[in-house]
């Protein structure tokens, strides 16, 4: 009896990783961004400058994937040198520029919070890689990204994954002191809600044309962002509590990280001071991160992503040989100051590439992601309380059940990201 408990924990656990494993890299796949500059005129108008992914556009569920040869909205497929390229179809899009726009706007919606549709008309779109020299991150280089007329400068040799969409938008009876959402599904289907991370500015121009920003906000996840005339501050703040919630449960990096932070634990006490150092740690460099206080080498990246999954193998082995001891709050510490790197990288690509925070915004995600980690210690330890109390099965045992799967899923993404990390350094 004892033995087939003690085989059920761990498959189950194993199965129940095992289905999420693919989203190990949260962070170590490059962040998606999206940036829209909101702004409302005198004249009862609104202007709206985008910047999309292509890929973000084009790739859905169905698709057969980079090897398949099938293409994708938009674009052609080439056998290239045994490999499938993808490239966009420049001559389609220059003759079809109306299904284009309409193509590049479908999956997004623009309401009034009363619920009023809200129809644009596109002024101009144009098409580049998104290594182009062309900035997008003030207002005044959002403008300057159109020429005021449709173009493409996306070189035929390249493939669609580096290109972005530009576009130039405006919608009639709209002003500034009325409530404004602008909303996207778009990454749901593919699972890479974890990935985006969405720049929204909203602007008042005044009647001699000047233009002054009123509100910032920045988040990660699906787009859903949204101008409240007088919004206030804590409504501000809990949104973005909210994103960071989101982010350390979907983290599953992180989170399996935590799980074994309880597991490594005998007690209530060690939990929390164990899970104290860690956040400690986890904030240190978190805001060190963000504000660019690490290195600018391209192996540092993908170094740090190895030894999170090095972090997580090591708390395994020390509760497989019985070593919990050696887990010691020094060695929390530590562990917390390359995790927090991990989630920085995410909030530096996203901001400082738009050259803005919200230190509100910025608060609140950082926030979240120590609330979502107490959140798992409360879910964790009783669960760990109740396995151990109505199953047959020794504790230490019950424990090591549990563990043996984290050690063979740390290990699989410990090589995977190592293998990675020499790309840059060879």
């Amino acid at each position: 009896m004892n033995k087939n408990n003690t085989g059920l924990i761990g498959l189950t656990t194993f199965l129940f990783l095992l289905l999420f494993s693919l989203n190990s890299f949260a962070h170590f796949n490059p962040i998606v961004n999206r940036s829209f500059h909101v702004v409302f005129n005198p004249s009862q108008s609104v202007q709206v400058y985008a910047r999309i992914p292509l890929p973000l556009l084009i790739i859905h569920p169905q698709w057969g994937g980079i090897d398949s040869g099938e293409a994708l909205p938009w674009t052609e497929s080439k056998l290239v040198d045994s490999q499938w390229r993808y490239y966009l179809d420049n001559d389609t899009i220059d003759s079809h520029w109306g299904e284009f726009t309409e193509f590049v706007l479908e999956a997004y919606s623009i309401n009034t919070i009363s619920g009023t549709d809200l129809k644009p008309y596109v002024k101009e779109i144009s098409v580049h890689s998104e290594h182009y020299n062309r900035g997008f991150s003030t207002f005044e280089s959002a403008t300057s990204a159109f020429d005021g007329r449709n173009n493409i400068t996306f070189a035929d040799d390249k493939e669609v994954f580096d290109a972005v969409v530009d576009v130039y938008f405006e919608i009639n009876s709209v002003n500034a002191r009325q409530d404004f959402i602008i909303e996207s599904q778009q990454g749901k289907d593919l699972g890479i809600e974890n990935r985006l991370f969405n720049h929204v500015s909203f602007y008042e121009r005044d009647s001699a044309g000047d233009t002054q920003i009123i509100n910032t906000q920045h988040n990660l996840g699906l787009l859903s962002e949204s101008y409240h005339f007088e919004r206030p501050i804590v409504d501000k703040i809990a949104t973005a509590v909210y994103h960071g919630i989101e982010h350390i449960v979907l983290g599953w990096d992180h989170l399996l990280f935590v799980i074994l932070l309880v597991l490594v634990s005998v007690s209530v006490k060690q939990v929390i001071q164990r899970a104290t150092l860690f956040t400690i740690g986890h904030s240190i460099t978190l805001t060190m991160g963000v504000f660019g206080v690490v290195p600018a080498f391209d192996w540092f990246i993908p170094l740090i992503e190895s030894l999170i999954a090095a972090s997580i193998l090591l708390a395994g082995v020390f509760i497989l040989l019985n070593q919990s001891s050696r887990f010691n709050l020094k060695v929390c510490f530590v562990l917390g100051l390359v995790h927090g790197f991990g989630f920085s990288f995410v909030l530096k690509e996203g901001i400082f590439q738009q050259q803005s925070i919200d230190y509100f915004n910025l608060f609140g995600i950082n926030l979240g992601i120590e609330v979502g980690q107490v959140l798992i210690y409360l879910v964790a330890f009783p669960l760990l309380y109740l396995i151990q109390k109505y199953c047959t099965v020794n504790t230490l045992l019950a424990r090591k059940a549990m563990v043996i799967p984290c050690v063979f899923i740390s290990g699989y993404w410990l090589v995977l990201r190592l293998f990675e990390t020499s790309e840059f350094v060879l």
